[in-house]
């Protein structure tokens, strides 16, 4: 028996643009490629550009960490934020999440993450309000993320999505918090490239 195998492309660019009542004019830029060196890793980099707003995505994902089924990633990311025409302030988000997740089931997955991350607050003008004033300065945020997820949706695309995702900070840093968000999907075909 021969075969051929040909592989498909694996790369893939998006450019957008648009515009945003609250950052102005938005330019965007993505690039992923699925089969990075040719072993299957994800790495993508996004742009995001607008005139009151910059932000940089790159992140890396190894599908097979440790030659198991555990898939693990890096995320790095800075936001730039220009708020002057609203609070006179400006603002920067800069970290780095570390994230696993693996199956539990063929319905049900887990993931963990770990984000440390660096907020600072500009005072530009003197016009900011009292209760902007008292948020400027530096922040540092430690946080540990769990989810976990059950999917039921069959080939046909019918059924449903659950998600419970738990993040707590306060293990060091200056940022404290605990968030919990659940999130329910039902999905109806409705014809045959239709879905409600």
């Amino acid at each position: 028996v021969k075969v051929d195998v040909q592989e498909k492309s694996t790369g893939s660019i998006s450019v957008g643009a648009g515009f945003s009542s609250s950052v102005g004019a938005i330019g965007e830029l993505s690039l992923t490629e699925r089969n990075f060196l040719g072993r299957g890793q994800r790495l993508g980099l996004k742009l995001t550009l607008a005139s009151e707003r910059s932000q940089i995505d790159l992140s890396f994902t190894e599908p097979y960490f440790l030659d198991r089924e555990i898939r693990a990633g890096i995320d790095i990311f800075q936001v730039r934020q220009n708020l002057q025409d609203t609070n006179s302030i400006d603002t920067s988000r800069t970290g780095m999440r570390l994230r696993t997740g693996y199956r539990l089931t063929d319905d049900l997955s887990q993931n963990w993450s770990y984000t440390i991350r660096r907020q600072k607050i500009d005072d530009g003008e003197d016009g900011a309000a009292e209760l902007i004033k008292a948020e400027i300065g530096t922040e540092y945020g430690s946080e540990i993320g769990h989810r976990i997820s059950f999917a039921s949706r069959s080939r046909s695309k019918s059924g449903y999505n659950l998600s419970l995702q738990t993040d707590l900070a306060g293990l060091g840093g200056t940022l404290k918090h605990l968030r919990t968000v659940f999130d329910a999907s039902y999905f109806i075909p409705v014809a045959d490239e239709w879905i409600l």
